[in-house]
């Protein structure tokens, strides 16, 4: 064989893969839950490895959080979660969940040990939340409605009053 076919079999294989790899990005991107659909409310491990299912809290205001405790943004905004939990979770006006992105509960103790939070953590150990939701950096905030849809997707880190306004906005 020569080298001239060894070329253009390598070629060949090349746009094969080039194509592949963009329809699977692209089938991907068809799935991705966009604000305005209805939203994925899915079932995943809490700390003390419950499961927690979303669909439990249909009706309510639902506030997602996605994070990794070794992100320097989510760590400066812990301090604003933990006070936007302790303002919602007296008046009942939203469900708010962390939802840590692929790291092991070992980890997240460490961080819930050294920021004394009281946050429910919830366990994506293999993305696919993150993946549904086309979350791809931390931190990130979603907010769901009453109704189940999604409404925000926040990029980056937020504060307490930025989420009080949205969850007051969707509870109308």
């Amino acid at each position: 064989m020569g080298s001239r076919k060894i070329l253009q079999i390598v070629v060949l294989a090349i746009v094969v893969g080039l194509l592949a790899f963009f329809a699977l990005g692209l089938k991907s991107n068809f799935n991705k839950i966009e604000k305005g659909d209805q939203a994925f409310l899915f079932e995943a491990d809490n700390m003390d490895k419950k499961k927690v299912n979303l669909n439990d809290y249909k009706g309510q205001v639902i506030v997602l959080n996605f994070f990794t405790s070794w992100c320097d943004p989510c760590r400066d905004e812990v301090y604003e979660l933990e006070e936007f939990n302790k303002e919602v979770k007296d008046s009942g006006k939203a469900v708010f969940f962390i939802v840590d992105r692929g790291e092991t509960q070992k980890h997240v103790q460490k961080f819930i040990d050294e920021f004394d939070t009281k946050s429910e953590y919830l366990f994506d150990y293999n993305h696919s939340i993150s993946e549904k939701y086309g979350v791809v950096g931390q931190p990130e905030t979603l907010i769901i409605d009453k109704k189940g849809v999604l409404r925000e997707h926040l990029l980056g880190p937020t504060t307490t009053q930025e989420l009080l306004f949205l969850v007051d906005k969707y509870n109308k």
